[in-house]
């Protein structure tokens, strides 16, 4: 009886000295919090779309051609002219402002004969034209002939014509784009001994590759060099060597040439001038949710209930934002709300000195000299100086200078995007982005996606991984993971799910059925002076990019869908319910015309 009375007291006594672990909490109930798009899109119709024309003459008027090519008596001018003014009196009846025309006289030097001064400060913004009028005088002045030739400068001039038409030219339409150069002359350049070779028939064959080089860099869709050689009739020792050189032009130029003898009939009737015309795939889907941000440059290094609290979704359950976790941006500008409330910017503000620049631009840039609260720092807007006589414009604080645009009257400036991306010009200058083009590296991220999650816009690294987490940037940008950490463990809770599938071609239009699903929504702040940003709303934006099948470096468009959706905490309530929103290819719209407060669809 005793022993085993102090076998239990033992057996007791060894279990009260036993390591006990405590019980970890409960994990929060999981979220009714995700977000599905889904619907059919088809590829804009070649009839709705520009594909613009660019046609330049380089007219040879060196005083050789007065032999060569003489007035004629009947006509009273040359055949260069009757065959210009034919070529560009057949591309206007087109009635396709698309189309443009420029001419270049040469001699010893080259000369345009059709700039345009659109805004009259004496700086032609462009050298191809749609005036009659400004053609024909370009025309009648190809009968003036004097001094030597001079090949090389005039593919310099072509050269420098061409660059500035494509860096004003918006990048999307320059994959639909076709530049024709046709180079009229009737012999050998002369040798210039201060030319370094460049006037050498090595040297004119390169001028002719760098314009190619040029097109292949802009991503021209087509460009064709064409030279035409008006035969002076004096035998092979003279027309042979002037025929193999303009040959090899064309053949570099990938035009055609033509030999026309002396007295025949000119005319450019066997060119191909015309405008390119194709139609295009889907080739990019990227859905973005502007209210979150996955960016570890965010996270704080010491978490503060009083900033952190509610500012972010907490995937790994640590307690803390960390890698992988969705951060609450309310204002949608890329500074997640817990940064905003640290140094003191309005999380319910993009833009909150209202210079232009959004508080995460000026944020990134703040070694540099930006202020996210000093309005006088970005130099976005330089007013006009006020002159007495001159255009009407507003001077309220009686400074000297025109005040900005304010056309909604909120006492804000209002400041250009002409591409439609979402940064403004301003912006894009210090990124380092094309204003006119929404995806400046062409890798199918359009710029304000990858700005925003810290991959490079103005270089095709979408196959690259910076974070070394074997997942290529392109993949976690457009699932909305973070490609700046090693997120790997939380993706899939995190993770937009995407499903393109082709329908075929409909009539021109290549068409597809897709769904974009888990797509996360965060409880945005709470705003007392208006229904959105914040109180809840999340603003989804869809980007879809068209491009030719056969140009994988170049994307000939882009339309953008967007939607509002809702998520509250409290309750947790969403809005759709159902979390399904369906999109047919009537909400996705131009990107340089979006305008979200008429685009942007409810519930």
């Amino acid at each position: 009886m005793r022993v085993g009375l102090l076998a239990l007291l033992v057996a007791l006594s060894a279990c009260s000295r036993a390591d006990l672990e405590k019980i970890p909490p409960a994990p929060p109930p999981p979220r009714d919090d995700k977000l599905e798009l889904e619907g059919a899109l088809c590829t804009r119709s070649p009839e709705d779309r520009a594909f613009p024309l660019r046609v330049l003459f380089l007219v040879d008027g060196s005083e050789s051609m007065e032999v060569t090519d003489p007035i004629d008596p009947a006509t009273g001018e040359t055949r260069r002219e009757a065959a210009v003014r034919a070529a560009w009196q057949r591309l206007l009846a087109r009635g396709d402002d698309a189309v443009r025309v420029g001419i270049v006289r040469f001699s010893a030097q080259a000369q345009s004969r059709t700039p345009v001064d659109a805004d009259g400060d004496m700086l032609p913004e462009s050298f191809f034209t749609t005036s009659a009028d400004q053609l024909e005088a370009a025309t009648r002045a190809l009968r003036v002939t004097d001094r030597t030739t001079n090949y090389r400068n005039a593919l310099d001039e072509a050269w420098f014509e061409m660059r500035t038409e494509m860096l004003r030219a918006d990048q999307e339409s320059l994959p639909r784009s076709t530049y024709v150069v046709v180079f009229v002359s009737d012999g050998l350049p002369d040798t210039v001994e201060d030319e370094e070779g460049r006037n050498t028939a090595d040297g004119i064959v390169e001028g002719v590759a760098a314009l190619q080089d040029l097109a292949d860099l802009f991503q021209v869709g087509r460009f064709a060099f064409h030279t035409i050689y008006l035969s002076t009739d004096q035998g092979a020792v003279v027309d042979q060597p002037a025929q193999a050189l303009l040959t090899a032009m064309a053949e570099v130029g990938e035009g055609t040439y033509r030999s026309v003898p002396n007295g025949e009939r000119l005319d450019f009737l066997q060119l191909d001038l015309t405008a390119l015309r194709r139609v295009f795939t889907l080739r990019s889907l990227v859905a973005v949710n502007t209210n979150a941000v996955q960016d570890a440059a965010q996270l704080p290094s010491v978490v503060q209930d009083r900033f952190d609290a509610d500012a972010y979704k907490d995937i790994d359950l640590d307690g803390a934002p960390s890698c992988g976790d969705p951060l609450i941006d309310s204002d949608g500008d890329g500074l997640a709300d817990l940064v905003e409330r640290r140094i003191g910017t309005d999380p319910l503000d993009p833009d909150t000195d209202g210079d232009g620049l959004r508080d995460r631009t000026e944020w990134l840039f703040g070694a540099s000299g930006l202020d996210p609260l000093d309005r006088g720092d970005a130099g976005c807007f330089v007013g006009d100086q006020v002159e007495v006589g001159g255009p009407d414009c507003v001077d309220a604080d009686a400074d000297g200078f025109c005040d900005c645009p304010d056309e909604d009257g909120d006492g804000r400036c209002e400041y250009p995007d002409s591409d439609g991306d979402g940064l403004i010009d301003c912006e894009e200058v210090f990124v380092g982005t094309r204003q006119q083009g929404a995806d400046t590296d062409a890798d199918g991220l359009p710029d304000p996606v990858e700005w925003r999650f810290r991959t490079s816009p103005v270089r095709a690294d979408d196959l690259d991984d910076l974070d070394w987490d074997r997942t290529d940037n392109a993949v976690e940008v457009r699932s909305g993971g973070d490609p700046l950490c090693d997120d790997a463990a939380g993706r899939s809770k995190v993770a937009y799910d995407y499903q393109v599938d082709d329908q075929g071609v409909d009539a021109d239009r290549a068409c597809y059925t897709f769904r974009v699903g888990e797509i996360t929504l965060l409880p945005t702040a709470a705003n007392e002076a208006a229904d959105a940003p914040g109180n809840g709303w999340n603003r989804v934006l869809v980007y879809a990019g068209e491009g030719a099948f056969d140009e994988p470096g170049a994307y000939a468009g882009w339309r953008v869908a967007c939607v509002d959706a809702r998520y509250e905490l409290e309750g947790d309530r969403k809005t759709p319910p159902s979390g399904v929103v369906r999109l047919d290819d009537a909400d996705f719209v131009d990107l340089q015309d979006f305008d979200a407060a008429r685009d942007c669809r409810r519930p």
